[in-house]
């Protein structure tokens, strides 16, 4: 009891002071409170506290400056080896990963081997700016013999510079800020971590970077290391600022290879799938990169190149001396056991299906393919339209393909079909002759054809050549100055026809055995030249046609992105609606695609038709730039669109039955379209997105009021 009075005395006596003292405070402050109010009032002058420059943003403006001089393909050629590793790792405490391992399901691996192993060495080629040859000259893949073609994913996935002003992900359409851009100090923040002393007394400083708030961008975030020698990129490791389906993260590391250039000599990156479909597994891919025997101003040996280029050497595969000499450290147990593991497997299979989807659209089974366009398919003038085709591949024969289609329309209760035998001299599919017989629609038309021709390509021109013979009849009721045209009596016509493309600048990629196209932000430019007789006429006479378009994209910085068409025809005057240029809502559907961004988009029952015409369109995606969702779900994103025509009929008398319009008075459609309304995840694959838009037509040559061309059209979309 005493030691308890004790502690409570000394807790008043502390107590009792503290009350003292605040009313001692008090007392003060009430006085200069009381005080006379016409005695002078004291004024506390106010206190102004300036932030500091941001000591990073210097460093970055100074490597800004500098990217030009920094930048590996803004100078001199070069050549270099490059030695690509690649494993799939899967999280190994899962219980579908155990169950799925079990029944040997590909990929899944035990507790002592990952997933996949991947290596190749490839030879890089820079010879000016856009023009790069990558070509794999080596390769070897766990679990596949032949098909060598995931070494073909570090090249197409991962930057080989950090210096573009967005980084573009080409592949899942992402476009990214680069922190070391122009006003990047405006939309990002920056943090100087550190500053690093070498040996030489150069300094590395380490800045972390993020967007800044308020700044509605698609950006990065990460660390730069930057080098006072030159103001360049030492290292820099970036991920996406917000959170996306597949996370990506990549790094880089630079050195000097003389007293100024600074070349990268690692690369790398990491992509999480997270529960990935059905499977319930966490898989990632680690991609790392180590870069040796640069070389500049390398002899070209007479290469001709126009774009950057990836493609692989036919025998990559039996090249494994190359991996062994490149291979700067050597394999782990793990790696090691992972090639043992799958020694005896042979997952070719795959890599076939893929090769049908990517090079003739098609599900590839042994040695037939089944086309998947002719499976099932709408326009308005079939509807519903069901088929199916079949078609020789190369394990059948690499030098020919023949096969044929079937299909059938519900709406206008028509059989469609075609056959045709493809020749490849070269056994691949970028040169080909082909001969076909097939009764479908053409245009505005019904055609019943037989035809020879060929295709291929010379540098960055693709060309086309065909001859062919056909009877046409227009879908309409149609006469041509008196003369009824029907499916029993179609208009007799021989055709030779020449189809350039040249493409400025655009990459390209040989994955199987067709060439692929990537985006390019530089111009395509078309030339289609017809000529052809037709025993329609009173008397033979020859009827040219000639078509010029130009197409070009690109992405503007805090914008969006871009898409301009320009085309242009010029037609005999004297010639039936079949051999004119048409546009008609016959051959269009309810689903916006990207051919979208460089046609006509509303529907209503009016036919055009003239001998020449001018048509120009113009798409722009705004992405989310002007609003950002937080939600995972409804996620907007905001494009416009707006086109304009001008066409002229020269003889509208000679056309009879149904009325056939022009666009001389001018024609006009602007439209606004809304994807990703609703973005659902896809077994967290991909996302599948709803959206649509609003079209309507106006203008002199439009006879319906505006309110009657609103066409609602509905955009399906899958990203990443």
């Amino acid at each position: 009891m005493g030691i308890a009075f004790g502690k409570n005395v000394n807790q008043k006596e502390k107590f009792l002071k503290r009350l003292v003292l605040f009313i001692f405070v008090c007392c003060i402050f009430g006085t200069l409170g009381a005080q006379d109010p016409d005695s002078q009032a004291t004024t506390l002058q106010p206190i102004v506290v300036r932030p500091r420059p941001n000591p990073a943003h210097r460093i970055i403006e100074n490597a800004i400056n500098n990217r030009d001089k920094n930048n590996p393909e803004k100078n001199r050629p070069y050549r270099c080896m490059q030695y690509n590793k690649m494993t799939l790792h899967v999280q190994e405490d899962s219980t579908a990963l155990r169950f799925m391992a079990r029944g040997r399901m590909p990929f899944v691996q035990p507790d002592a081997s990952y997933g996949l192993i991947v290596e190749s060495v490839t030879e890089r080629t820079f010879a000016g700016p856009g023009r790069i040859e990558e070509k794999i000259i080596a390769s070897q893949t766990s679990g596949f013999k032949e098909y060598q073609q995931l070494s073909m994913l570090p090249l197409a996935l991962q930057f080989f510079h950090f210096y573009e002003d967005v980084i573009e992900w080409k592949e899942i359409n992402q476009f990214y800020l680069n922190p070391i851009s122009p006003n990047s100090t405006d939309k990002y923040f920056f943090l100087l971590l550190d500053t690093l002393i070498s040996a030489q007394g150069d300094s590395t400083f380490a800045i972390a970077f993020r967007p800044g708030r308020g700044s509605n961008i698609d950006g990065l975030k990460g660390t730069l290391y930057i080098n006072s020698r030159g103001w360049a990129i030492e290292r820099v490791e970036a991920e996406p600022a917000t959170a996306e389906l597949l996370p990506v993260k990549i790094r880089q590391q630079y050195r000097l290879i003389d007293s100024t250039t600074w070349f990268p000599s690692s690369l790398g990156f990491e992509i999480l799938y997270k529960n990935f479909g059905f499977t319930g597994l966490d898989m990632t891919f680690y991609s790392n990169s180590s870069i040796s025997d640069v070389v500049i101003d390398p002899p070209m040996d007479g290469r001709k190149m126009a774009a950057r280029t990836i493609w692989m050497a036919p025998d990559a595969h039996k090249r494994p001396e190359y991996i062994e000499h490149y291979r700067a450290i050597l394999l782990s147990q793990k790696e090691l056991n992972t090639y043992k593991r799958y020694e005896q497997a042979d997952y070719d299979w795959l890599m076939q299906v893929a090769e049908g989807a990517m090079d003739r659209n098609s599900f590839s089974y042994k040695m037939f393919d089944i086309p998947f366009n002719q499976v099932l398919n709408y326009n308005f003038y079939e509807g519903l339209r069901l088929g199916a085709g079949l078609y020789t591949n190369w394990r059948f024969s690499p030098y020919f393909s023949v096969g044929g289609y079937g299909r059938y329309g519900l709406k206008d209760k028509e059989i469609k079909y075609g056959v045709s035998v493809s020749v490849f001299p070269r056994k691949d599919w970028d040169s080909e002759l082909r001969v076909w017989y097939r009764n479908d629609i053409s245009g505005l038309s019904f055609s019943r054809e037989a035809g020879i021709g060929g295709a291929g390509w010379w540098g960055n021109l693709h060309f086309g050549l065909q001859a062919k013979a056909q009877s046409l009849a227009p879908f309409f009721e149609y006469n041509y100055k008196g003369q009824y045209f029907d499916r029993n009596h179609g208009l007799c016509n021989s055709q030779a026809s020449i189809q350039l493309r040249y493409a400025v600048r655009e990459q390209r990629s040989k994955i199987f055995r067709r060439t692929q196209t990537f985006r390019s932000d530089h111009p395509v430019f078309y030339l289609n030249y017809a000529v052809n007789m037709s025993d329609a006429f009173a008397s033979p006479r020859f009827y040219h046609n000639t078509e010029l378009g130009m197409e070009f994209n690109t992405y503007f910085r805090n914008v969006g992105r871009t898409y301009f068409s320009l085309w242009g025809g010029l037609a005999g005057k004297d010639v039936p609606v079949m051999l004119l240029f048409g546009q008609s809502y016959l051959d269009r559907t309810i689903f916006l695609a990207e051919i979208s961004k460089s046609s006509f988009n509303v529907i209503t029952n009016q036919i055009y038709a003239s001998d020449r015409y001018i048509h120009a369109f113009l798409y722009h995606d705004l992405g989310s730039l002007l609003y950002k969702s937080k939600s995972k779900i409804f996620r907007p994103r905001l494009a416009l669109a707006q086109s304009v025509g001008w066409s002229q009929l020269t003889h509208p008398d000679y056309h009879g039955g149904r009325p056939l319009l022009d666009m001389q008075q001018g024609y006009w459609e602007s439209g606004i379209v809304v994807e990703d309304i609703i973005r659902l995840n896809y077994l967290n694959f991909c996302y599948i997105g709803l959206g649509g838009g609003l079209y309507g037509a106006y203008g002199g040559s439009v006879e319906l009021p505006f309110t009657q061309t609103l066409t609602p059209l509905i955009r399906l979309s899958a990203s990443f």
